[in-house]
C-alpha cells in the first residue's frame, strides 16, 4: 500500500488528500453554479444556524430552493457573492458575502456555508451568517490613543 502511495503520489505531483480536496472545492463550485437534486442525498440534513430569523434543521431534498424563496421574501432583492470555496477531506466550506439591495441603500452580510459530502452527494449543510453591515465602521485607532512611555520594552 504504501508503494502504491509513493507510486501514485509521483505520477499526480501532489498527495491524494489534497486532490480529494481538489474534488470537493470543485464539485460544491458546480452545484453553487446550477443547485440540483442529482448533487443533494436524499435523507441530507440542512441546518439554519446564527444570523438565519428562524435557527432550525431541515430534512428536505427541495430545501435549498425553498430558502433562496423565503430569503428572497423576507429579505428582498440579494445576490451571493462568492469569496472562496476551501475543499477538505470531508466537505467544502464556501465563504462570501450577501449583497442586499432595497430603496435604502442596501447592505452586506458575511456568510459561512459548510458542506459534508459523502460519495458524490452533499450529506450535510450547516449556514451562518453575520450581521447586516449598511457601511464599514472606522477602525479605531488603538495607538493614537495609547502612550508610547507605556510600552513593554523588548529587553
Amino acid at each position: 500500500m504504501k508503494y502504491l502511495a509513493v507510486f501514485l503520489r509521483l505520477i499526480y505531483g501532489r498527495s491524494i488528500s489534497s486532490l480529494v480536496d481538489d474534488l470537493h472545492a470543485r464539485f460544491i463550485g458546480d452545484w453553487l453554479e446550477k443547485p440540483e437534486s442529482k448533487y443533494v442525498h436524499p435523507h441530507c440534513s440542512w441546518t439554519l444556524a446564527d444570523g438565519h430569523p428562524s435557527a432550525n434543521s431541515f430534512f428536505e431534498t427541495g430545501f435549498y430552493a425553498w430558502y433562496h424563496g423565503q430569503f428572497g421574501n423576507e429579505q428582498g432583492k440579494w445576490k451571493l457573492v462568492v469569496s472562496e470555496v476551501i475543499g477538505s477531506p470531508i466537505g467544502a466550506i464556501v465563504v462570501g458575502q450577501l449583497h442586499y439591495q432595497d430603496p435604502s441603500g442596501g447592505g452586506t452580510a458575511s456568510f459561512t456555508h459548510f458542506y459534508r459530502i459523502r460519495q458524490g452527494k452533499i450529506v450535510n449543510a450547516h449556514y451562518f451568517i453575520g450581521e447586516v453591515a449598511k457601511s464599514l465602521k472606522p477602525f479605531p485607532q488603538l495607538l493614537n490613543q495609547f502612550p508610547t512611555n507605556c510600552l513593554p520594552s523588548l529587553n
